[in-house]
């Protein structure tokens, strides 16, 4: 599989439907905080692929309850 499908499904799982109607709503009340929660996304995702993803992998873990 490519690059831009899996991306997409990504994307499509990452945000659901109920996000999609909630977010303007949100945008609208809350202002820029909204922005803020899109600015800290990459950076929660960067420290996770490079720090935590990691660690599980050496521990040989496949996911966190184990």
């Amino acid at each position: 599989m490519g690059v831009i499908p899996v991306a997409f499904s990504l994307f499509a799982s990452f945000i659901s439907s109920v996000s999609m109607i909630g977010i303007p709503a949100e945008a609208y009340i809350f202002d820029s905080m909204v922005m803020w929660g899109a600015v800290a996304a990459p950076i929660s995702i960067y420290l996770s692929a490079y720090i935590y993803i990691p660690i599980f992998y050496n521990l040989k873990l496949t996911n966190a309850y184990e």
